[in-house]
This record gives C-alpha cells, structure tokens and sequence, in this order.
C-alpha cells in the first residue's frame, strides 16, 4: 500500500477547516487538494453548505488513491439541521466535516474487508458497518465501531 504525505500540512494557511461554506461554488478553489473529490459531493443534502475538514478530506484521497477505484460517497458533511432530520446522533462526526458514508453494493465480502483495512491505514478510527442499507461509515473521530459487520 502507497503511504501518502498528508497535503494539507504543506499548506498551514490552507482556508478549509472549519469554516462552513454557503455553496458548493463559494469553496475558493486554489488551495483545492483533493483530485478525485469536489465541494458538490461533500455538501450537505439539507441546505447545500459545505464543511470541510483538511485532515478528514487528506484521509479520504489517500483512501481513494490506494483503493484504486471511485468511491461513492452517499453523505459527507451535514448541516445540524440536516443531521437532526435524518436522526444522526447529536455528535455526529458528519457535522464536523470528519465523516463519510460510502456505498458498498456489488463488493464481496472479500472487497469491503480489504477496505475497512486499507481505510485504518489511512487514518480513519470510527466505522459504521451497515449491512442493510450497502454503506459503511468512515470517520476520524475517536476509535469505534458498531453495526452488523459484512
């Protein structure tokens, strides 16, 4: 597996973390790091503000580039509000911008396995495991895990 050098500590002046975003399109783009990512797929589904989190969005390219494969991400970002309505937990690691929930169907067992692998290499601690519904939970927040596993 690749080791990535986390970009963002390249740019200590890097205008991301922490700020919210109106759009999509108000995300300045020249400091924009993240090759296989835009601001439109991390905005939030409620209101369309976009948050992001530099170290979260440098653990999720080096993910994509060792995974070799696009990743379908179905929620990144939620606006409270958003959060509140679609029942995420009051601290969710989505509202902070340090989580993403990533399509899995049509991965065998073999695939999701090597994923979860690969994603703990890359820096993710907290994972979701969502049989059910085809997803996995990814985020940077404290180490945990809940869910029916694969």
């Amino acid at each position: 597996m690749k080791r990535t050098i986390l970009k963002t500590d390249n740019y200590p002046d890097c205008p991301y973390t922490g700020k919210v975003f109106a759009s999509p399109d108000s995300v300045p783009m020249d400091y924009w790091l993240w090759g296989n990512f835009t601001p439109d797929e991390l905005k939030s589904k409620g209101d369309g503000k976009v948050m992001i989190d530099t170290k979260s969005m440098d653990a999720l390219q080096a993910l994509r580039d060792n995974w070799g494969q696009p990743l379908h991400l179905t929620s990144a970002f939620r606006s409270a509000a958003h959060n509140r309505r679609v029942g995420g937990v009051r601290n969710s690691m989505h509202v902070l911008a340090r989580a993403y929930d990533i399509n899995v169907s049509g991965w065998t067992q073999t695939e999701r396995r090597t994923f979860e692998r690969m994603a703990i290499a890359c820096g993710f601690t907290g994972f979701g495991f969502y049989k059910n519904q085809q997803f996995i939970h990814i985020d940077t927040g404290r180490r945990r895990e809940w869910g029916q596993r694969w």
